[in-house]
Parts: C-alpha cells; sequence; structure tokens
C-alpha cells in the first residue's frame, strides 16, 4: 500500500499545484480586470478634463466673442460721433469764413469811404489853405 499511498499523495499534491495555480490566473485575471477598470477610469478622467476645457475654451470664445463686438458698436458710435462733430466743425468753418467775407468787404468799402472821405478832407483843406492865403480859386 505504500505505493497507493504515495500515489495518493503525488495526486494530491498535483491536485495541489492544480489548485494552486488555478487560484494564480485567477488572481491574475482580477488584476486585469482591476487594470482594465482603473484605465477606464482614467480615460473617464482624461476626457472628463477635455470636456472642461473646451467648455472653458468656448465660454472664453464667446466671451471674446462679446467683447468685440462691443468694441464695435462703441467703435461705430465714436465714428458717428466723430463724424457728427466733423460736420458740426465744417459748418461752424464754413459760417466763419463768411463772417470774414462779410468783414473784409466791410473793411474794403470802410477803407475805400475813407479813402474818399480823405480825398475830400485833403481838398477842403487844400482850398481852406488857398483862401488863408488869399489865393482862393473855385474848384473845378
Amino acid at each position: 500500500m505504500a505505493g497507493h499511498e504515495r500515489a495518493g499523495a503525488e495526486r494530491a499534491h498535483v491536485a495541489d499545484q492544480r489548485d494552486s495555480a488555478a487560484d494564480e490566473r485567477d488572481w491574475l485575471a482580477d488584476e486585469r480586470e482591476h487594470a482594465a477598470d482603473r484605465r477606464e477610469l482614467i480615460a473617464d478622467q482624461r476626457e472628463e478634463l477635455a470636456d472642461a476645457r473646451e467648455d472653458r475654451l468656448n465660454e472664453r470664445q464667446r466671451h471674446l466673442d462679446e467683447r468685440a463686438r462691443g468694441l464695435r458698436i462703441t467703435a461705430g458710435h465714436r465714428l458717428q460721433d466723430s463724424r457728427e462733430t466733423l460736420d458740426l466743425a465744417h459748418a461752424a468753418l464754413e459760417r466763419s469764413e463768411q463772417r470774414l467775407e462779410r468783414a473784409e468787404a466791410a473793411l474794403r468799402a470802410s477803407a475805400s469811404r475813407t479813402d474818399r472821405e480823405q480825398a475830400e478832407i485833403d481838398r477842403e483843406t487844400a482850398r481852406s489853405g488857398r483862401e488863408v492865403d488869399g489865393d482862393a480859386q473855385p474848384d473845378p
């Protein structure tokens, strides 16, 4: 019976090794499953981060678009205000030029009148001078 006991012991030992190998395979399968779960979790986290980054970029783009729109509107208003100011300044300049032209015409007329009056005064002075000297002769 010693042979049977030995064979039984060997079979028990082989069965233990098979059980041990099966346990190791189960453990490795569990580790692979855990690793796959971790990779999936990491992938989900990366996707969430990418989505959050994209959301921030989209929000920033909306903000920049709104700001650019506001700047365009403001620039348009300022441009319109500048045009209106230039139009008013141009009209004021035209009025000033007209006043200057009228003033120049008035000065020319005044100078002409002054020249005529001065000529008359000179003639009268000359006549008075001749009358005082006794050389009074009538003017033609």
